[in-house]
């Protein structure tokens, strides 16, 4: 008889992959690590945002509610609908919380956390908040001294969040137990209806990762740079974004009168699904440094150019990537530095001779977190 069978797990964040991704990954853990029942875990989520979407692909019932950032305004009309949309977020995750008869919560940031742990609170259920980031966003920087347990990615985050150490676990993100485990030659294989089939083991492969999204800056700066890669012998996966994919398409064909031009060498991609097999095939990455690129990347130990998204809250993806830096497992190159460098001169700096590169891979290792979807799993057992 499954020990679990009448508790009940509920997962809220969202709004971003860097939200919604890890509540995903502790949902597999505790299904397949602790025999926690799929059916008892529930995911609240924002009606408009991308969990929407990708929650109940997973069998995870989604309960939706509406919660928006404060508006940026001193007009009192905008403030008032924003605070009546909070509480009747607050009053309508409450009464999903009774309905599934939670036992604890796991709020993992974005404004769609702030009402459902605001009811946890009020209805005295145990929660948990991770932060993902360096710098921790306004829910979590609220809800984390209230919380019975605080989990985090960054140990400095500790202190921005403002709880003692009895109650903060420095667990990692969790990120697919997959990703660091699969060898470039079954990655070529499970990936051979994306890549070309040219493509070997001893290639040198970058991937160009913008976030699930794309970047708009980032797919500028392979089309710019993307000759002279190629000369130097690197092929190249490009996951420049549903959203950016025709215009990437359009540029293509304008410069060079084919949409795939060195498509022997050369993989334009809108969206990426098989991740763990991405990262393994990647050599080297030019990507934006959220925090679950980071710990993807640290998991799957890929060197990489650092490219922050300048407009990200409180610049936190800076901070995330400098301190990857810091650590010499990557470089920061600012996205208004992107028109200006040679990516070749940045990619030799990143990979440099065989000791460097090895050097670099052995950081990447030390930073990893590989347990750390299943501590927090745990933690949450614990909680009921």
């Amino acid at each position: 008889m499954n020990a679990f069978k009448d508790a009940s797990i509920v997962l809220t964040g969202g709004g971003t992959g860097g939200h919604l991704y890890p509540a995903l990954a502790v949902a597999d853990s505790l299904v397949r690590d602790f025999g926690f029942p799929l059916q008892n875990i529930t995911y609240i989520g924002n009606e408009e945002s991308l969990e929407s979407h990708k929650v109940p692909t997973k069998g995870i019932p989604f309960f939706p509610l509406v919660s928006h950032g404060m508006p940026r305004t001193k007009n009192p009309l905008a403030l008032l609908k924003w605070g009546f949309e909070m509480l009747q977020a607050t009053a309508l995750a409450a009464r999903y919380l009774k309905a599934v008869k939670a036992n604890v919560v796991l709020g993992t940031g974005g404004y769609v956390a702030g009402p459902v742990l605001l009811a946890a609170q009020a209805l005295r259920i145990p929660f948990v908040v991770h932060e993902s980031d360096a710098i921790p966003g306004l829910v979590n920087r609220l809800m984390a001294p209230k919380a019975n347990v605080v989990t985090g990615a960054f140990a400095d985050v500790q202190a921005r969040l403002k709880v003692k150490d009895a109650k903060f676990r420095l667990t990692g993100n969790p990120v697919n137990e997959s990703i660091g485990k699969i060898s470039k030659a079954d990655a070529l294989t499970q990936l051979a209806y994306l890549v070309p089939q040219n493509w070997t083991e001893s290639d040198k492969i970058l991937l160009v990762l913008g976030g699930s999204q794309g970047a708009l800056s980032l797919n500028e700066a392979v089309f710019n740079n993307l000759e002279t890669l190629i000369e130097a012998g690197y092929k190249i996966v490009h996951q420049c974004g549903n959203k950016h994919y025709k215009g990437v398409k359009s540029a293509l064909l304008e410069k060079y009168g084919s949409e795939t031009p060195f498509n022997q060498d050369y993989a334009c991609l809108p969206y990426i699904e098989n991740m763990p097999a991405v990262w393994a095939l990647a050599d080297l990455a030019l990507c934006r440094a959220g925090s679950m690129t980071l710990s993807e990347l640290f998991a799957s130990q890929t060197p990489a150019i650092l490219v922050p998204y300048p407009y990200a809250a409180q610049n936190h993806q800076e901070a995330n990537a400098r301190f990857v830096e810091a650590e010499g497992a990557g470089i920061v190159l600012l996205d208004a530095e992107l028109k200006h460098v040679s990516i070749l001169d940045k990619l030799n700096a990143l990979a440099g001779d065989e000791s460097h590169l090895l050097q670099t891979k052995q950081v990447l290792e030390r930073l990893a977190k590989p347990t750390a979807t299943k501590d927090i799993s745990n933690i949450l057992l614990q909680l009921l």
